[in-house]
């Protein structure tokens, strides 16, 4: 099982107010990173450019084991809000979320 569906299956989850088409929409993506080593998210600074609605944050969060520093990035101030939201709703630490351009990322190159 992937760690969305996991993550899917914890109460915490169900608690998303508009569940059901989350869900569907979240379970019908392949488990994209199911070929990495189990570890392979563990202690690093992941940058998702272009994060969306949150989907990958999430996962990347339940991969990590929550022991990550996470940072998104959206051009669309619309959908940086609603992943801070979703961030915020699911209390997952150690996550940072912009509006950003991925032609000019606010972050140093170190």
């Amino acid at each position: 099982m992937g760690a969305i569906e996991d993550f899917l299956n914890s109460s915490l989850a169900q608690q998303y107010p508009p569940y059901d088409k989350w869900v569907n929409s979240l379970r019908q993506r392949p488990d994209t990173y199911q070929h990495y080593p189990s570890d392979w998210f563990v202690a690093k600074n992941i940058l998702d450019i272009g994060c969306g609605m949150g989907e990958d944050i999430i996962e990347f969060h339940a991969l990590s084991r929550g022991q990550s520093k996470l940072h998104g990035v959206d051009i669309n101030p619309q959908l940086v809000s609603r992943t801070q939201n979703l961030i915020d709703h699911y209390a997952i630490q150690s996550c940072s979320i912009q509006e950003a351009n991925a032609i000019s990322l606010p972050f140093n190159n170190t």
